[in-house]
């Protein structure tokens, strides 16, 4: 036997073990009796400690594919039974352990090598590979609200978030986004609430969960107008649009005013206490009074032109505010119409004077215009002259005339500027005719005015004679004589 050292007998011996097998149940080194028995049936025994090993490795599956899911908490655990495809071993695998013992959501979507090992009671270890897909099914948690209302008065819109609507959310690895299928309301959109909009949780791994919320879409924002006091211009047709200015963000389906139309009338009239009611298309109305002042800046429309003034016989002249205007308009009406000058005299002839000319309307606007007058003198020169007039030859014969000697008075109003004679010399012939001739004077102007006036030439001068001292005259055949 393997387990006798040595035996004998003087008779021959014969030794026996109290166990012969051994399995794994003995690995905890069990003790053998050996006894040895002679033919007498005499006895001796002895003992052994049986060290019983193991070195069997345990037999592990490979290349396992395993599929784990999360749990509420984003996490799971990788126990040895998901990965374990199969172990045995010539006694019994006691343990086994994973270098991987969980797994979160950061592995989702991917593939993880997880490591079995296999132990035996006795200490031998296999190890096996086994790949780990990790898969988030759980979508998230969403609780709304049931009702929600926005209001689009104040500025025509109300804008719908997620904060507005969610109460609460979550997931075990976490939301990626929560949207609305719409989140703009607009003021049509009051008259057909309420609007079931769509909520939406995702996660960061893309799964969704589905809820919806009613809108109510409100307008409680009253019609506005202006309510402190304002002014209004009267246009080139006189009137002015006196309704305040009003608005709604939703449109205004209605205003009345106690003053629509302001004319040129109210102005004298302003400031006047307009009483105003504005309704907006959902209902919301406001009402009151403002103070509305009329007002008109508008200047008259004025078209001068020229014109011409004759002096009178005294050397003036005067013009009005018609004579020299085209055309005039007021969008009110023409108050008045004056020029800076209306009296013209002699010193204005000879260049165009230029003259101002302003119109008002009755609320102080004006317009002017400068206009040319020219000034004529069309008056001619006033003349009286003597009716005859006597005008002596001298001693060769001849006699002057002067316009003096046969003005007796003149005047002009611009003065008298030439005066002449139509003849101014006379001869003996003359002294025994009658004689005519025209004084004319002429102004400035060219104005002038004739007069005839009868001319006496008369001869004073006695004549003078001298005789020769003798003369011898001889007698003809008829016994006369001539002398001349």
């Amino acid at each position: 036997s393997e387990l006798v050292s040595s035996s004998g007998d003087n008779c021959g011996v014969d030794v026996t073990l109290s166990q012969y097998v051994f399995s794994c149940a003995d690995l905890s080194d069990p003790l053998v009796t050996l006894t040895a028995v002679d033919p007498s049936g005499n006895q001796a025994s002895d003992s052994v400690v049986v060290n019983v090993t193991d070195n069997d490795l345990p037999v592990v599956s490979n290349d396992l594919n395993v599929t784990l899911h999360l749990d509420s908490n984003g996490v799971v655990s990788v126990s040895t039974l998901s990965v374990n495809g199969g172990a045995t071993d010539n006694c019994a695998v006691s343990s086994f352990f994973t270098d991987v013992t969980s797994l979160n959501c950061s592995d989702v979507g991917s593939v993880v090598p997880v490591t079995l090992t296999a132990v035996d009671s006795s200490g031998n270890h296999m190890a096996s590979r086994s790949y780990v897909s990790v898969f988030d099914e759980s979508a998230p948690l969403l609780t709304v609200r049931a009702t929600k209302a926005v209001e689009v008065g104040i500025t025509g819109q109300a804008i719908l978030t997620p904060e507005m609507v969610v109460i609460s959310s979550s997931d075990n690895c976490g939301i990626a986004s929560i949207r609305l299928n719409r989140t703009m309301f607009y003021c049509n959109d009051t008259h057909t609430s309420p609007h079931t909009v769509l909520v939406t949780a995702v996660d960061v791994n893309g799964l969704t969960t589905n809820t919806t919320v009613e809108v109510f879409v409100s307008d409680s924002q009253d019609a506005y107008f202006v309510n402190e006091p304002y002014t209004v211009e009267l246009n080139q047709n006189g009137e002015a649009i006196a309704v305040p200015y009003h608005n709604d963000t939703c449109g205004v389906s209605n205003i009345v005013s106690s003053l629509t139309l302001a004319r040129c009338a109210d102005v004298n009239k302003s400031p006047l206490t307009v009483s105003v009611f504005v309704e907006d298309v959902n209902g919301n109305i406001n009402s009151g009074t403002v103070q509305v002042t009329i007002i008109d800046n508008l200047k008259p429309n004025v078209t001068g032109m020229d014109a011409v003034v004759e002096l009178n016989g005294s050397g003036s002249g005067t013009i009005t505010a018609g004579d020299v205007t085209a055309s005039s308009a007021d969008n009110c009406a023409i108050a008045s119409s004056v020029v800076d000058r209306n009296t013209f005299g002699c010193a204005d002839l000879f260049a165009d004077q230029i003259v101002r000319l302003t119109v008002s309307d009755p609320y102080s606007n004006s317009e002017s215009v400068n206009v040319n007058v020219t000034v004529l003198d069309v008056t001619s020169p006033q003349l009286s002259v003597h009716s005859s007039v006597t005008t002596v030859l001298n001693g060769t014969g001849y006699a002057t005339l002067t316009t003096g000697m046969v003005e007796l008075s003149s005047s002009d109003a611009c003065g008298v500027v030439g005066r002449e004679l139509n003849q101014t010399v006379f001869v003996c012939s003359e002294a025994h005719v009658r004689n005519f001739v025209t004084l004319t004077l002429t102004d400035a102007s060219g104005n002038n005015v004739t007069r005839v006036s009868e001319i006496v030439v008369s001869d004073d001068e006695n004549p003078t004679v001298s005789a020769v001292s003798s003369k011898e005259v001889f007698l003809n055949a008829s016994g006369l004589a001539v002398v001349t």
